[in-house]
């Protein structure tokens, strides 16, 4: 632990060094930073520039720039949040407001890739412990995403807005291409948006290829917005979203095709005197195929040996959600009272075939898969006096899930029969009563200095996946290990106990924001080796020692801070730092994938018209692995990106820049390992590399 602090201090030292440089030989005048003000009392909140990534089309990417958050990334596309260790279902996602849910059991299609980078206005993470307001299920914490959206005219004429863009990267020859554009006047508005993106095989260390991972998406949007005289609004929004042929190299199969769209209606009611009722709903319908043939070699490990074997799966999703919150001023604060509510339908058909032995079989892996919530919350934020403010927080949630009957057509396989018959004929039910608690303690030290002290409860049902997985099989909900995994329709609900210190220090030209948490989680739901002799039986075939999900004792402890320093009217320095460790209680062994100790700093050049910054980004090693499942080591490694804006005109930007500048080989932990043979020289099982340099420009106008 001490040699990755010095390491990574020694990297953030060396990257101030020209700016300190700078500040020695420069009589710096007063400065003043102005910020606009967010009425935020009892929580922080990291709101997020997408054109700080103006090279991603996967928005999950801008999550690298959190203090205490990363990204799992499973493909080009196929971005999963993770947030001070947790990931997946354990941090509460959202966009728009809506509930979007994954199309599959594979982490192939998480919430954030149905908005696409250029699409994106914001990405909101509350920092640290998370509102109950923020969410069902944020045991992980929460993010909210929101497109670019249109606003009502204020003035008596009809108003044009938008925004479009142009973009290239080299790395993988990706090109992009988006366009928003509205119409409004006081009372209407109405817009239209669109994207398109694609690019080929990205490229490492040098020349080489990662196959497959090219990608295709295009995606479209329509929304009408009415204002009342009153002030009441009433808006009405469709996401269309059609993703092609896109790899998945850390998964068993690629994504063939990922369609459908989430239709929603939101109403918000001024009620007077600062009471406020919101209310929403939305609809969601998508499909999703997947193979291993299309884009790959359709080779498969078995106890024979490497064998042609094609798998190619359907799935679909259906459902919806409601949401009810109704504002009102409480003593000397708000409060907020509110019912949330999601349904979801899932269902998933596998095709397998292996030629040279002559074998054929379908698996009916997820059927009439049912997951519902029902929530209800209070939330309140307050002032106890001028230097006291308090976040309380009440929510209670019931998670229902249930599956139908399936089916395995391999009837020469006795144990396959009898788990099937053990899954069919058991209780394929299973519900949650849940109660989350939030008590944050904000304390103003003085003008620049604040203490914060929270406590919260936090829970998270078993998702379907984890339930209803009947035998051994490659989906993992995004753990993308290579190991298969068997379901328990028995396990009980994460219990998650939190505590966070920390501080905030602001002055004009200075900002510090450190924080401390711990969290032990009872029944913390993870994979063990299994005993049962017909799941190991039924995994004979691929020569992998199944792994069945169960519920243990964990805790997760870390810090994270961010900072910046004005040093001048033009010169600016500001940076993160990140550290979590996950460990079992029940016996001596590590969480699997936790982001080792990492961080960046970015020193940055400003005038009225251009700016130039260059970003270290290092990541320390991580050795501190889970055995259960062979969790590989992997080495640390330091990244240079040079970064520069112009704005010719107004509206008028172009952003030019390298990542990666020196071409250096980099394989962060959170990547998935390599499942696909003859992958531009990457054994099966092995780390996928980062990205090499990548040079890119990308050319917006709003107007």
């Amino acid at each position: 632990m001490t040699d990755r602090l010095h390491t990574l201090l020694g990297i953030t030292i060396a990257a101030a060094l020209p700016a300190l440089a700078v500040a020695e030989h420069t009589t710096l005048p007063e400065v003043v930073v102005e910020a606009e003000a967010i009425e935020q009392p009892e929580q922080d909140t990291v709101r997020l520039d997408p054109s700080n990534a103006p090279s991603s089309v996967d928005s999950a990417t801008l999550l690298k720039k959190v203090a205490g958050a990363d990204t799992i990334s499973l493909g080009p596309l196929s971005g999963i949040a993770q947030y001070r260790g947790m990931a997946a279902d354990r941090v509460n996602v959202s966009v728009g407001g809506f509930q979007i849910k994954d199309v599959g059991p594979d982490g192939m299609s998480p919430t954030l890739s149905n908005l696409p980078g250029h699409l994106t206005h914001s990405l909101t993470v509350y920092r640290g412990i998370a509102p109950v307001r923020s969410g069902m299920e944020t045991i992980g914490g929460a993010i909210e995403a929101e497109a670019m959206k249109g606003r009502f005219a204020e003035a008596d004429r009809i108003e044009f807005h938008g925004a479009s863009s142009m973009g290239y990267t080299s790395v993988n020859n990706g090109w992009s291409g988006s366009l928003a554009a509205q119409v409004a006047n006081r009372s209407h508005r109405f817009e239209l948006s669109g994207s398109r993106e694609e690019g080929a095989n990205y490229k490492f260390e040098g020349d080489k290829a990662v196959t497959p991972s090219r990608y295709g998406r295009d995606a479209y949007s329509v929304a009408y917005g009415y204002r009342s005289q009153a002030g009441d609004e009433l808006g009405l929004d469709y996401m269309n979203h059609d993703t092609g042929p896109t790899g998945t190299p850390s998964l068993p199969m690629d994504i063939l095709f990922i369609r459908g769209g989430v239709n929603g209606i939101n109403y918000v009611k001024d009620l007077g005197n600062g009471v406020k009722l919101e209310t929403s709903l939305h609809y969601q319908n998508m499909r999703h195929r997947m193979d291993n043939f299309t884009l790959r070699p359709a080779i498969m490990q078995t106890d024979y040996g490497p064998h042609h074997m094609t798998h190619d799966s359907t799935t679909s999703v259906e459902g919806g959600g409601e949401n009810v919150t109704l504002t009102l001023p409480w003593y000397s604060g708000t409060l907020k009272v509110g019912f949330n509510g999601d349904q979801s339908r899932h269902n998933m058909t596998v095709n397998n075939a292996m030629p040279t032995m002559g074998m054929n079989w379908v698996v009916n892996s997820f059927h009439d898969v049912e997951r519902d919530r029902y929530s209800l919350f209070a939330d309140w934020d307050g002032k106890l006096d001028e230097r006291w403010k308090l976040n309380l927080g009440l929510r209670y949630t019931y998670v229902r899930s249930q599956a139908g009957r399936v089916f395995d057509t391999r009837t020469y396989d006795d144990n396959v029969a009898e788990l099937q018959d053990r899954f069919n004929n058991g209780s394929r039910f299973n519900d949650a009563h849940n109660v989350d608690a939030v008590a944050v303690l904000r304390h103003a030290l003085n003008d620049e200095l604040t203490l914060e002290f929270g406590l919260a409860r936090k829970n998270r049902a078993p998702s379907y996946l984890e339930l209803f997985l009947w035998q051994p099989d490659h989906a993992t909900g995004g753990l993308a290990d290579g190991k298969l995994y068997m379901g328990d329709p028995n396990l009980r609900p994460e219990k998650s106990y939190q505590t966070e210190l920390g501080l905030e220090w602001h002055t004009p030209r200075f900002h510090l924001s450190p924080r401390a948490f711990y969290h032990y989680v009872n029944d913390y739901i993870q994979g063990i080796p299994s005993t049962d002799p017909a799941v190991i039986g039924a995994a004979a075939m691929h020569t992998l020692h199944p792994l069945q999900y169960a519920n243990v004792d964990a805790h997760l402890f870390g810090s994270d801070l961010d900072w910046g320093y004005a040093i001048d009217d033009h010169w600016h320095l500001d940076g993160t730092l990140s550290y979590v460790r996950g460990k079992r209680l029940d016996r001596n062994d590590n969480l699997y994938r936790m982001t080792p100790l990492h961080g960046n700093v970015q020193l940055s050049y400003h005038r009225s018209r251009w700016m130039a910054s260059v970003e270290t980004v290092a990541y320390a090693s991580q050795g501190d692995v889970s055995h259960y499942n062979d969790e590989v080591k992997t080495p640390g490694f330091v990244l240079f990106n040079l970064r520069g804006e112009y704005e010719p005109l107004d509206g008028l930007k172009l952003n030019l820049g390298v990542e990666n500048l020196l071409d250096k080989e980099n394989r962060n932990h959170l990547a998935g390992l390599n499942q696909v043979y003859f992958n531009g020289n990457l054994p099966v099982g092995a780390r996928m590399p980062g990205r090499g340099r990548n040079f890119y420009a990308n050319l917006s106008y709003a107007w």
